[in-house]
């Protein structure tokens, strides 16, 4: 089940989100073609990642479905530039010579800070 005009467009109203067709990377590929294909994809992704059965995933979402799926995947977002900073961390530490109390204080205001407002990096 390809998302219909009419749930895009209450979509595209609801989130506030500019209303530009599917395929604008790819001009000669129809909307629907651009939208299996992306399907197809993200089909694959969570086979491979969750090791979930080859089934067409994305024709069994919803439109809130799939929001909910954006989300996890901004925590998953969020998880990975956490990982990220602390290894970053260590590897200035070791590099710098950086003392355990300094190393404690970078860490305590790296995680003060929450993802959603640029955590997690170093400044």
């Amino acid at each position: 089940m390809l998302i219909g005009d009419a749930s895009r467009e209450a979509l595209s109203f609801e989130l506030g989100v500019n209303k530009a067709p599917l395929d604008r990377k790819m001009p000669n590929k129809s909307a629907a073609h651009w939208e299996r294909d992306l399907a197809r994809r993200f089909d694959a992704s969570l086979v491979k990642a969750l090791g979930l059965p080859e089934r067409a995933w994305y024709d069994s979402l919803t439109p809130e479905g799939l929001l909910e799926l954006k989300v996890g995947y901004a925590r998953i977002n969020e998880l990975i530039t956490l990982k990220l900073t602390q290894r970053l961390l260590h590897w200035l530490t070791l590099r710098l010579a950086f003392s355990p109390l300094h190393h404690e204080a970078v860490h305590a205001r790296m995680m003060a800070a929450s993802a959603c407002e640029g955590g997690f990096d170093l400044d």
